[in-house]
């Protein structure tokens, strides 16, 4: 185990690099046999092994509103915003081949959302801080929410 520990530290490998297509079957083995030995693993760099890029996995819709209209409407909400949540509507939007409601007036407020005026429509993107301010969030969505933040999202 300390040779183990003493490798990971100076070259942050388990095992040497391979020279000419992999490792030789004695380091695999060994590499196998010391890793499990193994009980805690760190990693500092969480951009590696998850997807740089997030994406938007299901639309839930409430009232009566449309699934692409409900995106759309987000999208122009989003449309400036650098963020990855707001980068994963656009290329959302964008895969769907919708188009971007212009928007003509826009305020944002840090740690609420951003309301923006849309087709004559105001259209407010945020947290659940919205509802402090006398939003009315249906318990269904109320619901969804606790039970994705649940599943991890």
């Amino acid at each position: 185990m300390a040779e183990l520990l003493k490798r990971v530290k100076q070259t942050g490998q388990i095992a040497p690099k391979p020279h000419g297509g992999g490792h030789p079957p004695s380091v695999k083995a060994q590499g196998e046999k010391l890793l499990s030995q193994v009980d805690t693993v760190v990693f500092d760099k969480t951009g590696t092994l998850t997807q740089e890029q997030l994406h938007v996995g299901k639309i839930h819709c409430c009232a009566d509103i449309e699934e692409s209209e409900l995106l759309v409407y987000a999208a122009a909400a989003e449309y400036k915003q650098t963020h990855p949540i707001a980068l994963a509507i656009l290329a959302e939007v964008k895969q769907r081949g919708l188009n971007v409601a212009p928007v003509t007036q826009a305020k944002y407020e840090v740690g609420y959302g951003i309301k923006v005026s849309v087709e004559a429509k105001v259209i407010l993107v945020g947290s659940v801080r919205m509802e402090m301010e006398g939003i009315f969030i249906p318990p269904e969505m109320n619901i969804l929410q606790e039970e994705t933040h649940e599943q991890g999202h």
